[in-house]
């Protein structure tokens, strides 16, 4: 191996002709740089910086009994030629072909023998994460660290002990290490400055940029003992180890900080504004770290309006992670944003909070301080009254309303001080019980993972937003309702036309939940097994609020028309969903959301149906069976799709059911509102619906959504693919009508209700035509239709009326 004229690595062995593979990248001069190249007995790989920068394919090397010479090619004792003008450090040499993440692992940390297996010397070996716990000690043909010598000989600490042996001391310098290894801090200043690091005028900076085989690439593996104040300003960083034994390290502009494998925490992380801490899976925080994490989150300012919490941090403790937390011990008044202070808490009954001065921190109500774990849902009474001693587990949920530093548009700073939680948090669930969680991470959480993760929950997240109620801390006068997440999409919760500054004329909620779920949320959960709720670090991403992706409901900043922008790299939704919008005559606004999705069905599914968690005075539902669902996914839509609603009135009057927005949906596909009642279909893509005036009640089998106009069907308006059919009620007559492509033969038809029982059992004999089947003798319901053909089981789902 040997430095090229241009700059440039290359290793070269003889067999059959020269073997040879050259870097694409130049190395330059005067910055220590990691090189290590691997051979599997037909491939070689070079990297750089724990970069693959080239690969081929050569011949194994022949065996040979010739001198190994470091730093000059030796010829014999009088002839050694082409010395290196350099510095070097850590050689080794193995066995075995290391992995990529191997690599990485050792490159920044030397190396020791650990009862015969390999360890590093930064970073223990019981670390959660290790990829090299399983390398034996003898894998080493040769380990020269640089540290120890005898005289002119250099130790090899490997098995093999091939010690060196200085040809030329007039060629050679000892000098103190200046290889990062690991990074160490230098002295108050900016991440991103050399001068901020011990040897760092020979170094690039952790976690920064390298330009490695013509990409740009940002190195994730670096490990970092850290002593002093530090501020990073200007890059998300990414380290596998980072020991902060004391000092701060401040995460300004909204940055991320990711570790990978292993952090110890003595000393202090403040994340400033939407700065997050990310620990991946398995990434260990050392139980014993005795320092602590600060994050700032704002919810409502109104006193009269709750925000659901919970807590990123736990208490500070040298003995345990996750170890809990109480309110006052972790919430600190935020209002001067550098200067946080300890919250005052009233007495129970004093109802209102007080804003913060100069000289006073902010007070909260103690009045107002609940959690709802794991009761029995839907239960008012099961409400638990915490106060600000009360001792919650990670995970765990509160109510509190605002300090009444402002209204309901405006909000309230606050600062979480404590341990940051990390790894496996488990809370009991109960099937039929809901549980008031949330995020416990200093980092936003998917809810994608998190739904996936936990099968013992319905598969929906419900977000409390509370716009208004009067200036009145009575129950009555509430108004509020439940955001929700799933699978489908996010949808707003319901709300009043224009009752609140964060939401758009018509009564759109612009809160629209997101896929990550911020820091510090709380939300409900609905149990539908027994077993726990489950809280993992792989549920962990960068997300910013200020992406859109992360709305952190009932707080005023939080705001889905930001600018966009996302530390985590996700595809469009490119899924046709329909958002259908229901305005009552308390001038109240219910939006439904349908997606379409492969992985969805007509039938209930969870992650992809959501319940409505809230009924208001008015409100519209999605129906399956018995279940009101606000959110329903299924796998496809055709001229038979028929979605049932249910609809409540709690005054006479009209109701308006149009199309709120569509999202990647066919400009040709229909969409109608049948009257079921009437019979008649109203073409919501030409205008809204408008109901004529109705009484005071419930109407659950009237409204439906569907996708035809079959009163304006004939026997040759449709034309099917061989493989396609359609079902449909022709107008004042008892049947079922299946119109099918050619090629397609039916067999049977069964009929089922949405109890599962098997209604009516038809055999086709006559394959021409429109097939006809009786319904005079059917009772009026849902029911699905079951077909056996040569293209094997079909169903869809109808209405007989």
């Amino acid at each position: 191996m040997y430095l090229r004229p241009d700059n440039r690595v290359a290793v070269w062995w003889n067999n059959s002709g020269t073997q040879e593979i050259i870097s694409n990248t130049a190395v330059a001069d005067n910055a220590w740089r990691h090189i290590a190249v691997t051979y599997n007995g037909s491939d070689v790989t070079l990297y750089i910086d724990g970069v693959i920068d080239n690969t081929a394919s050569l011949v194994p090397p022949t065996a040979d009994s010739n001198t190994l010479s470091i730093g000059a090619r030796f010829e014999d004792e009088s002839n050694v030629i082409e010395h290196w003008k350099g510095e070097l450090d850590e050689i080794r040499m193995w066995n075995i072909p290391l992995s990529t993440d191997q690599i990485r692992f050792i490159m920044n940390q030397e190396l020791e023998n650990n009862s015969d297996l390999v360890n590093g010397t930064i970073i223990p070996y019981t670390v959660s994460k290790n990829e090299i716990a399983s390398l034996d000690w003898d894998e080493l043909n040769a380990y020269y660290s640089m540290n120890s010598f005898i005289g002119t000989a250099l130790n090899d600490e490997s098995v093999n002990e091939g010690y060196g042996r200085m040809a030329n001391e007039n060629f050679f310098e000892l000098k103190s290490q200046t290889a990062p290894l690991p990074y160490e801090s230098n002295g108050n200043g900016t991440w991103e400055d050399q001068s901020s690091w011990e040897n760092g005028s020979k170094q690039f900076t952790p976690g920064s940029y390298r330009n490695i085989d013509g990409a740009t690439v940002k190195i994730d593996w670096n490990i970092v003992r850290s002593n002093h104040d530090l501020d990073i300003l200007n890059t998300d960083v990414a380290l596998l180890g980072l020991m902060s034994q004391s000092g701060q390290i401040n995460v300004d502009n909204d940055h991320g900080l990711t570790i990978t494998h292993y952090l110890e925490l003595d000393g202090i992380i403040d994340l400033k504004g939407e700065s997050q801490l990310i620990q991946t899976e398995d990434s260990d925080l050392v139980a014993t770290s005795a320092g602590h994490l600060e994050r700032d989150q704002q919810g409502t300012a109104d006193k009269f309006n709750y925000n659901y919490w919970t807590s990123p941090v736990s208490r500070i403790s040298n003995t345990n992670n996750n170890d809990g937390f109480s309110i006052a011990g972790v919430l600190k008044d935020g209002t001067y944003v550098n200067n946080p202070r300890d919250l005052n808490f009233t007495n129970y009954n004093t109802r209102d909070g007080a804003a913060g001065t100069a000289s006073t921190a902010a007070t909260i109500s103690s009045r107002w301080l609940y959690k709802y774990g794991n009761q029995t849902g839907g239960q008012y009474s099961n409400w638990q009254l915490v106060d600000q001693n009360t001792n919650l587990s990670p995970g765990e949920g509160w109510t509190m309303k605002g300090t009444g530093a402002g209204g309901t548009a405006d909000e309230q700073n606050y600062v979480f001080v404590g341990k940051p939680n990390n790894g496996d948090i488990d809370l009991p669930i109960n099937n039929g019980n809901d549980y008031l969680v949330g995020n416990p991470y200093p980092s936003a959480l998917d809810a994608h993972e998190f739904i996936n993760d936990n099968p013992n929950i319905d598969g929906t997240v419900y977000f409390w937003e509370h716009w208004g109620g009067g200036n009145s801390h009575q129950l009555q006068q509430y108004q509020g309702g439940y955001a929700m997440y799933n699978l489908s999409g996010g949808l707003g919760n319901a709300t009043y036309g224009t009752s609140h500054p964060s939401i758009n004329q018509g009564g759109i909620a612009t809160k629209e939940p997101g896929r990550f779920i911020p820091v510090a949320q709380g939300f409900f959960v609905s149990g539908i097994s027994d077993g726990t709720v489950k809280f993992r670090n792989d549920q962990r991403q960068f997300v910013k609020e200020s992406s859109g992706n992360s709305i952190f409901v009932a707080a005023p900043g939080s705001n889905a028309n930001s600018n966009p922008y996302s530390g985590y790299n996700t595809q469009g939704d490119m899924r046709p969903k329909f958002r259908f919008g229901f305005d009552s005559p308390s001038v109240i606004h219910r939006q439904l959301l349908l997606t379409i999705d492969p992985n969805a069905s007509s039938a209930f599914d969870r992650g992809f149906d959501g319940y409505q968690y809230d009924t208001q005075t008015d409100d519209m539902s999605f129906k399956i069976g018995s279940k009101s669902l606000n959110i329903q996914g299924i796998d496809q839509i055709s001229q038979s799709t028929i979605l049932p609603l249910n609809v409540k009135i709690g005054t006479t009057g009209v109701i308006t059911i149009k199309i709120d927005e569509l999202e990647n949906v066919d400009p040709n596909q229909g969409i109608y509102l049948k009257d079921g009642l009437n019979n008649t279909y109203h073409d919501l893509r030409a205008s809204d619906y408008t109901s004529p005036q109705l009484w005071a009640g419930n109407y659950n089998d009237r409204f439906f959504i569907v996708f035809d106009d079959p009163t304006t069907l004939s026997n040759d308006d449709v034309v099917l693919n061989e493989d396609d059919l359609i079902i449909y009620t022709p107008q004042g007559m008892h049947s079922l009508n299946i119109k099918k492509g050619v090629e397609m033969t039916i067999d049977s038809i069964t009929l089922t209700n949405m109890l599962g029982q098997q209604v009516k059992t038809w055999t086709v004999s006559d394959q021409n035509g429109i097939i006809t089947v009786p319904t005079d003798q059917i009772a009026s319901g849902n029911y699905i239709v079951s077909m056996v053909t040569n293209y094997g089981a079909q169903s869809r789902k109808v209405i007989i009326q």
